[in-house]
């Protein structure tokens, strides 16, 4: 009798275990998937930058265009949208110049104004 119990609470430890590490995988994918490092061909989130106030701007790839948009307070905004070979240019640089993430070429082309 005791034997039958011991085996049925191993079993029982068994299923919590499995659903457990079912649990953890879905989750992480699903992380991943949100962040844009998941299997996404045409839509990416390149780089994200945190502003002041909850606010951030991010720069996404959509197909072969680049887009910077921003948020703050639960409300989304297109900011411009970025020459493929706008990206590139800047990109090449050394890191030695300022311009070290497209987020700060998003920056820079917003207070240039286009």
């Amino acid at each position: 009798m005791e034997l039958a119990l011991v085996g049925r609470l191993l079993a029982a430890c068994v299923v919590i275990g499995l659903v457990l590490a079912g649990v953890q995988y879905v989750a992480r994918r699903g992380m991943r998937m949100r962040l844009g490092t998941g299997g996404g061909r045409l839509v990416t989130l390149l780089e994200t930058t945190y502003l002041p106030g909850a606010a951030s701007v991010h720069v996404l790839r959509i197909a072969d265009r680049y887009h910077v948009i921003g948020r703050s307070g639960g409300e989304i905004a297109p900011i411009c949208e970025i020459a493929p070979e706008r990206v590139a240019e800047m990109l090449a640089r050394p890191h030695a110049t300022s311009v070290r993430t497209l987020a700060d070429v998003a920056r820079r082309l917003v207070k240039r104004g286009g």
